[in-house]
């Protein structure tokens, strides 16, 4: 039993555990300051979801190190770079705002 609790905690990767892109506030340099006010809300909202959905993950991967299922965690991994693309962006665009003097 204390095996598979070093297993899990080894390889179950919550969203907590996902870092942070780098990406370029000139990424919205197009947009009008309403143009990224909607734009950050659907970052926030693309975001939750994929922390839910990596969190969910994480438990799904304990119940594959605890050998219930095999071979699907691959499928998991698209996730980290998704949150850490969204945690980047939300960054960008909140420098984009500054830079730019939007009214939050």
């Amino acid at each position: 039993m204390l095996i598979s609790a070093l297993l899990l905690s080894a390889c179950a990767k919550t969203a907590d555990d996902i870092g942070t892109a780098n990406v370029s506030s000139s990424t919205y340099d197009a947009l009008s300051c309403s143009q990224m006010k909607s734009r950050s809300r659907m970052i926030n909202e693309d975001l939750a979801k994929a922390e839910d959905s990596q969190n969910g993950g994480a438990q799904f991967e304990n119940l594959i190190m605890l050998g219930a299922l095999s071979g699907v965690s691959n499928a998991l991994s698209d996730t980290d770079e998704d949150i850490a693309t969204l945690r980047g962006e939300q960054i960008a665009i909140r420098q984009a705002f500054k830079e730019r003097g939007c009214v939050a």
